[in-house]
């Protein structure tokens, strides 16, 4: 009498070791297990904690660890014949979280850099990744960022990193306040009478503003938006800075042109020598829109000019004039009262 005994293969029973991070905790387990033909294995995880005795039949091993210490994990692996085969591992690759952290300036300018420094401390070495969100979804991988924002608001930025491990940081964020630059504007370029003042008519909008001129020569404020310049010299160009919320500062320029009395001289020589031919009122070229007349003692108009870029040389009509006594009347306009004399 025989009897047929069945030999069956048995499975080979392998995972892989995670590495753990707190303060999740989550491990999971690859199962690297085999069987020669190929068939169906049933599996059994025993993960070594007397916390918590939980076991899974599932292919690869999940559980949250509470503690950081070894654990000894063991998988079964059984085939669909009962052949079982068993292997244990000590885990040992727990690891607390380290803490992100970073520093930045509270509030900037619209358009202006802003430098991010990474102050993150690991526990598990260095780090390897850097995640630095933006709301819009932008991200940046450096280790310290320079991040310029082009809109007004609340910019919030999300920090976290990756450590060598492969452990993960806690997230952090920050507000960072966005304000926009002032408008500012100069005014256009004036005259002013040497012996007299004018108001700059300069224009600003925005909110906490601060104004400040320089230079401060023949001004009679130089922190107000639209101080008098008083009695100028001379010709000056003045730069108007002003400063709103968040430090934001932005200039703008207007020029003074400044108007000295015209003289008149009384006499000229229109002979031809190359001296004293035309009739030179000095300062009067500045005089925008001036109105310069001269008369015969009969009040016949001999010349007329508006504007005195080319002075007068004495003819009229294309004639030389004789020598004699006529009558002038000068309108300078620009405020300067109106000059008449022979």
């Amino acid at each position: 009498m025989s009897k047929t005994i069945s030999v069956h293969i048995t499975p080979v029973a392998d995972f892989e070791l995670p590495i753990v991070c707190k303060p999740e905790g989550k491990g999971i387990f690859i199962n690297k297990s085999t069987i020669a033909d190929g068939t169906f294995l049933k599996y059994k995880w025993e993960f070594g904690d007397t916390l918590q005795k939980a076991s899974s039949i599932l292919q690869d091993g999940i559980h949250y660890f509470k503690n950081i210490q070894p654990y000894t994990i063991k998988l079964s692996a059984t085939s669909q014949f009962n052949c079982s085969a068993e292997k244990t591992k000590v885990l040992k690759t727990i690891y607390n979280q380290s803490k992100a952290g970073f520093t930045s300036i509270d509030a900037t300018c619209v358009g202006s850099p802003v430098q991010f420094t990474n102050t993150s401390q690991s526990v598990n070495g260095s780090f390897s990744e850097f995640h630095w969100i933006l709301a819009n979804k932008v991200q940046y991988s450096e280790n310290n960022p320079i991040i310029t924002f082009t809109n007004k608001g609340d910019a919030i930025i999300k920090f976290f990193a990756k450590d060598s491990i492969g452990c993960f940081t806690d997230t952090i964020q920050k507000n960072i306040k966005i304000y926009d630059y002032p408008k500012v504007d100069a005014g256009p370029d004036f005259y002013v009478l040497e012996d007299a003042k004018k108001l700059v008519k300069a224009t600003a909008t925005g909110q906490s503003l601060v104004f400040s001129w320089e230079p401060k020569t023949y001004l009679n404020k130089s922190d107000t938006l639209t101080p008098f310049v008083i009695m100028p010299k001379e010709d000056i160009v003045y730069t108007l800075s002003v400063v709103g919320l968040g430090n934001c500062k932005i200039s703008d320029e207007v020029k003074i042109f400044s108007l000295k009395k015209p003289t008149p001289p009384n006499t000229f020589t229109p002979n031809g020598d190359g001296i004293n031919d035309t009739w030179e009122i000095e300062f009067l070229s500045k005089y925008t829109g001036c109105i310069v007349e001269v008369y015969t003692t009969q009040g016949q108009l001999v010349f007329k000019s508006v504007g005195y870029s080319t002075p007068w040389n004495g003819t009229y009509k294309g004639n030389p004039l004789p020598a004699g006594t006529y009558y002038y009347a000068i309108d300078p306009k620009n405020d300067r009262n109106k000059i008449a004399g022979l």
